[in-house]
């Protein structure tokens, strides 16, 4: 039986005595020293070593690609909370749980100790984590992917706020029958993630890691467009960096995109929302407090009429993101739903907050022409329609947009009837607008033909189509 029958408890000072010696570093923080005794304690390894090498492992790229990790068990004392590919569960059974199946799981194997900062160590977007594994592999990933080593573990002891990681290879004793081959467990409440198998970093982090920070984990991209007399803008896009609909220049612009696809969000000292990519890549050209963002393009699908919408304000821009959730049919509880789009609208609304403007574009086959547009429109040179669903480019066709902006606001309903209580009442409202620009809209078209509608110069405008 392991000298530890419960699971270890971040930022607690433990007594026992450790079962092999710590070799911890003379300069380790004492909550990370006492929380490795507990583990170790726990899982009992036979030996016990820290990666403090600040220099990234080389590993062959092929072997820095995660295997497909499990789905992920959300344990929090709020049920609603699940993320959206994962399930509940109740935290102190979870807990118990863990603890059998960690027991002295480390038994004749070497347990490392990796701290590490998710974005570069000190930067503002930038997390803190320490990874305890028995897999020397995993290790050696973390190494290459993040930012490890003795310089992570002295920022570590300059703060309270970092996330412990345990997670083990080894195979589960006889007897502990599992349905899948490993599980990931989140509890969002006391900030730590524990996984059996090769997931663990591999997953949706923000519940752990956003809390009321103000944490946006994104699929996005960024883009840095520079002109040839040396301006610069930068757009989080809903585009595959990698994918061959992706524009390399644009007239006088040259498209680049910074990041592999995985960019975390959050409001800057002065109100502007800055990105950075948690991982290391190809692409670290970010800065160490990561890079403003000028605009967000969101994929609208081939199904959008027209090349581009750019938003009314950042409230209508979280609807239109409600909207492409809806048409694609994504799971997901209640609760998670709800706070996912909690995160976006204080992330844009809250005390001097300055969002970035948001353009949805129709396909990813037009990237170009809406990049073109959104760059046009940021410099003040392009005007814009106002018309049901947002703002349009001036040559836009309108045929056929009422009846499919009343499919979207019914969408719109459905999904945040779904939510009941628990939508968030901005949302409510914003498609209350919705539906009245749709009924307005009806009864000129029943009055007769309309006038030409009048190009928005810009900032005047997009107030008043809201």
């Amino acid at each position: 039986m392991s000298a530890l029958a419960t699971l270890p408890t971040p930022n607690c000072i433990y007594v026992g005595l450790p079962v092999v010696p710590l070799n911890a570093p003379a300069d380790a923080p004492m909550a990370v020293v006492s929380w490795v005794s507990q583990v170790a304690a726990l899982t009992e390894p036979d030996e016990i070593r820290w990666w403090l090498d600040d220099r990234p492992a080389s590993l062959p790229i092929e072997s820095l690609v995660e295997a497909s990790a499990p789905l992920p068990l959300t344990c929090s004392i709020d049920p609603t909370a699940a993320g959206d590919q994962g399930s509940w569960r109740d935290p102190a059974l979870m807990r118990r749980s863990i603890a059998e199946d960690f027991s002295g799981c480390m038994r004749g194997r070497t347990m490392w100790i990796v701290p590490l900062s998710l974005g570069p160590v000190g930067g503002w977007l930038s997390r803190l984590c320490v990874e305890v594994t028995d897999s020397i592999e995993v290790a050696r990933r973390l190494s290459a992917t993040t930012w490890a080593g003795a310089r992570a573990l002295r920022a570590i002891a300059t703060t309270a706020r970092w996330l412990p990681v345990v997670r083990s290879a080894s195979p589960f004793a006889a007897g502990r029958h599992r349905t899948a081959p490993g599980y990931v467990a989140q509890f969002p409440d006391s900030g730590e993630l524990w996984a059996r198998g090769d997931g663990g970093l591999a997953v949706d982090l923000s519940p752990v890691l956003g809390g009321d920070e103000g944490w946006l984990d994104t699929s996005l991209t960024l883009l840095r467009l520079t002109s040839t007399d040396g301006r610069s803008r930068h757009v989080a896009a809903a585009i595959a960096p990698d994918g061959l609909l992706l524009p390399r220049s644009l007239g006088s612009w040259k498209v680049s995109a910074v990041g592999s696809g995985r960019t975390w969000l959050r409001a800057g000292a002065d109100g502007r929302l800055r990105a950075t990519e948690p991982l290391r890549g190809a692409n670290t050209d970010w800065g160490r407090d990561g890079v403003a963002v000028d605009a967000i393009l969101l994929d609208g699908g081939a199904g959008q009429q027209a090349l581009a919408i750019e938003a009314f304000d950042w409230e209508h821009a979280v609807l239109l993101a409600v909207a492409g959730a809806a048409s694609g049919g994504r799971a997901a509880t209640r609760g998670s739903l709800a706070d996912r789009w909690a995160r976006w609208l204080r992330a844009g609304t809250s005390p001097g907050a300055r969002a970035p403007r948001v353009f949805v574009v129709g396909g990813p086959a037009r990237a170009a022409g809406a990049l073109t547009w959104l760059l046009r429109r940021l410099a003040g040179e392009a005007g814009a329609v106002p018309a049901v669903g947002g703002l349009l480019p001036e040559d836009a066709d309108l045929r056929g947009d009422l009846e499919r902006w009343t499919a979207i606001a019914d969408d719109i309903g459905d999904a945040l009837g779904a939510l009941g209580v628990c939508a968030p009442d901005v949302l409510e409202q914003q498609l209350w607008s919705l539906r009245e620009r749709i009924v307005q809209a009806r009864l000129r078209h029943r009055a007769g033909p309309p006038a030409a509608p009048r190009p928005s110069s810009d900032s005047q405008d997009r107030k008043d189509a809201s």
